[in-house]
């Protein structure tokens, strides 16, 4: 059995390289967001 090794967990789960950047996108933007919330003091 080899072993892979990615840059993200993104590389390893999509084959289409669109649908991955996406993926990253989105994921960059929620980390963002949880960021800007935890900042503002407005979570729980």
């Amino acid at each position: 059995m080899s072993q892979s090794t990615f840059t993200s967990v993104w590389d390893a789960s999509e084959g289409a390289p669109a649908e991955r950047e996406d993926l990253k996108a989105r994921s960059d933007s929620m980390m963002r967001l949880k960021a800007h919330i935890a900042a503002k003091g407005w979570d729980a």
